[in-house]
């Protein structure tokens, strides 16, 4: 967790860790749909994704992480920082600060159904077509280092929200 979420968090340098750590999970959920989704079968719904961890477990996995860091759940950055841009709205300390607040924190509810709809929809339910998907390489790459660095962003995230402290003083 950076260090600051025990202090006073700035509000600038918590919205810019928010919108980096938003764009890397993004980036690489849109990566990875790329990369499972073909001509001849593209995955067009969220009924597409259906039984997906049978016919690519790995690209279950990825997609799992991924949306668990647009959820904002833990280990991933997503978690951070959802948590930090709440805290830096609650610590403003205006009544405006605290609705902010509260209504990011409904806003993550509405999210959380929806991503977790997601994920329940690749685990639960079972596939269209059984035959194995395959994954484009570069784009499943790159959504494979875009989940690493969520994961590694919730561990150590230090070096990061430094960076962004200093940029915004």
């Amino acid at each position: 967790m950076p260090a600051a979420v025990g202090r006073t968090i700035g509000g600038l340098p918590a919205l810019l860790f928010y919108l980096g750590v938003y764009g890397i999970t993004t980036l690489g959920v849109f990566a990875l749909l790329a990369s499972l989704s073909r001509p001849e079968r593209p995955l067009e719904t969220s009924g597409d994704l259906a039984g997906l961890s049978k016919t690519h477990p790995a690209g279950a996995l990825l997609a799992t992480v991924l949306l668990f860091g647009l959820t904002g759940l833990p280990p991933t950055a997503g978690f951070l920082g959802k948590l930090t841009l709440f805290f830096a709205a609650w610590n403003h300390g205006t009544d405006l600060g605290r609705r902010l607040a509260v209504c990011l924190a409904i806003n993550a509810a509405i999210a959380a159904w929806y991503y977790l709809r997601l994920i329940g929809v690749m685990y639960l339910q079972p596939s269209r077509d059984d035959t194995r998907r395959t994954a484009g390489i570069p784009a499943f790459v790159g959504a494979s280092l875009c989940a690493f660095a969520s994961l590694a962003l919730f561990f150590a995230p230090d070096w990061l929200w430094q960076a962004l402290q200093r940029v915004s003083s």
